[in-house]
Order: C-alpha cells, then sequence, then structure tokens
C-alpha cells in the first residue's frame, strides 16, 4: 500500500500547487487618446532625445555671489581679448573669438549650468561645449581662464 500513496501524494501536491498559483493579472486598459497625442514622439521631427533636452527650459542664471539674473538683463553683447560674445534673451549666442591670428565663430544656445555657470552649447554638435563664470550681468570669465568678456551694449 506504501506504493501507491507516494504517487498519490505526488499528484496531491502537484494538484495542491496548480490551485496556489495565482492568476494573471487582467491587463489594464489604456484610455483613449486625443488626437494630439497619437503621435509618437519618435516619429515626429526634432523630438529625439537631443533635441528635448536642448529645448528643455533653462534653469536660472546666477552671478558668482548667487544673485539671479534675468535672461533679458544678461543678454547683450560683451568683448574682450579682440573676440565678441552676442547673448541673445531667448538663449541663442554668436562668438568670435579670435585666437593665435584666426577667427574662430559658432553659435548656439546658452543656458544656465549650475550656480554661478553659463554653459554655451554649439550647434555644431563636433564643437565642444563651454562654460563660462557668471562675475555679474556683466562680466563673464571662460573657465579655462583664457577669456574675460566685459558688457560692451
Amino acid at each position: 500500500m506504501t506504493v501507491l500513496r507516494l504517487p498519490l501524494l505526488a499528484v496531491t501536491v502537484a494538484l495542491a500547487l496548480a490551485a496556489c498559483k495565482p492568476a494573471d493579472a487582467p491587463q489594464a486598459s489604456t484610455p483613449p487618446q486625443t488626437k494630439a497625442t497619437t503621435t509618437p514622439a519618435a516619429t515626429t521631427p526634432g523630438t529625439d532625445a537631443t533635441s528635448a533636452v536642448d529645448q528643455a527650459p533653462a534653469a536660472e542664471v546666477t552671478d558668482k555671489a548667487g544673485v539671479v539674473i534675468d535672461a533679458k538683463a544678461l543678454a547683450g553683447e560683451f568683448e574682450g581679448n579682440g573676440s565678441t560674445l552676442i547673448l541673445e534673451a531667448d538663449g541663442a549666442y554668436t562668438q568670435t573669438l579670435n585666437a593665435g591670428g584666426a577667427q574662430l565663430s559658432s553659435s548656439g544656445t546658452w543656458s544656465a549650468a549650475g550656480p554661478g555657470l553659463l554653459l554655451l552649447d554649439p550647434q555644431d554638435k563636433a564643437a565642444q561645449d563651454v562654460h563660462f563664470e557668471v562675475v555679474s550681468a556683466d562680466e563673464l570669465h571662460s573657465q579655462d581662464g583664457t577669456y574675460t568678456f566685459k558688457r560692451a551694449r
């Protein structure tokens, strides 16, 4: 009789385990989407990850003392070392550097890069980003110490 009990016990345990297995959770239904949200961002031109980051709202720009500087107050033309930097209130910039007798130009966007720091992000993605220390709304220093820009206009 012991021989019959072992298979019977195995079948009973298997049935008990099968009965204890939780049922698959029902799938949550997704709410209907409006026409404006049905286009996936990945297929919409200009909505790749880089564009999303580049178009994100900028943080507040502060000087090195922590005073908040409005983008309109910071906008203007800066000069130094025979070079110019133009910051637009909309976050665009144009820079012309005189380095070793050559003129190098770039354009792109500017934004806060932390307390007392400004970031120039060139349109040419092969070019490196440039950080400036914001001394005041009228004076910027390149983080490498090469350039000091003072407000011209």
